[in-house]
């Protein structure tokens, strides 16, 4: 799941017809349904444009949306469904009770459906979604106070809104226990996120990002007032220092009446900034 999720914006994401760029995205694993059954699922943060491929400037998505739904969906239902394929062996289908017929008619028909992709502008902005999923990364699978009566044969627990769902001890304890298998993680970074680009192509976005916008000006200014604001040239022998990122000569004001910070000794504590 993790993986076809990712080739799926991955795919997209550098299709020159789509944003032609590289995006950064997080995907945290999400195994259970408000009222405890199994339900495998992956929430992800993405990006609203990306790098482009030299690196020059970031390209934001053209239009509300990033990727249309259905284009989504049906990338995301191939790659799925071709893994599932590839990992499913004469022996594994023997495992999991299934022979070869069955196994067919399983892929044909979820072939045959459309599958419904949730991609989406966070209603609350950036921030509420990463609080949102903030919740779920290192916690259990519910909380005490969605725990309304504990008795010896019977847990009640609040599912959605004014709903709620009562089970034996021994279903709420199956249902409770959804541990990962090992080597499984909950949360993975890729694109502009991956570790690999950190320090290199999220840094440089960043700086993309940070940067001011370009002034335009009039083509045709019908009063002084219209005209930009003018500078002095420097020489071009100019040898004050380029910035590494965008290329700028560096502008540095020293005022005589400003000392310089001594310098901490080892241990010290950091300045504050």
């Amino acid at each position: 799941m993790f993986a076809a999720a990712a080739d799926t914006l991955l795919t997209l994401g550098h299709d020159p017809k789509r944003l032609g760029a590289a995006l950064g995205f997080t995907l945290v694993l999400h195994t259970w349904k408000r009222d405890l059954n199994f339900h495998p699922h992956v929430h992800g943060i993405v990006s609203g444009g990306g790098l482009d491929v030299p690196a020059n400037r970031w390209v934001a998505a053209a239009q509300d949306y990033l990727f249309p739904g259905h284009v989504l969906g049906a990338l995301f239902r191939g790659k799925f469904l071709a893994a599932l394929i590839a990992l499913f062996t004469p022996d594994t289908l023997r495992a999991a009770g299934l022979d070869q017929r069955s196994f067919r008619h399983l892929i044909r028909t979820l072939r045959a459906r459309d599958w419904l992709v949730d991609a989406k502008r966070p209603f609350g902005g950036p921030a509420q979604i990463v609080r949102y999923l903030g919740r779920y990364t290192h916690r259990v699978a519910i909380s005490n106070a969605r725990l309304l009566d504990v008795r010896d044969d019977l847990v009640t627990f609040r599912t959605r809104g004014e709903g709620s769902c009562s089970l034996p001890p021994d279903e709420f304890i199956r249902r409770f226990l959804h541990l990962l298998p090992e080597r499984f993680v909950k949360i993975r970074h890729y694109g502009l996120l991956a570790p690999a680009n950190v320090n290199t192509h999220l840094t440089r976005a960043q700086h993309l990002l940070a940067a001011p916008p370009p002034t335009t000006t009039a083509t045709h200014p019908t009063s002084p007032q219209d005209l930009p604001p003018t500078e002095p040239e420097h020489p071009t022998n100019d040898a004050r220092p380029r910035c590494p990122h965008c290329g700028v000569r560096a502008l540095i004001r020293l005022s005589p009446s400003v000392r310089r910070p001594r310098r901490a000794s080892p241990g010290a504590p950091p300045p504050d900034t």
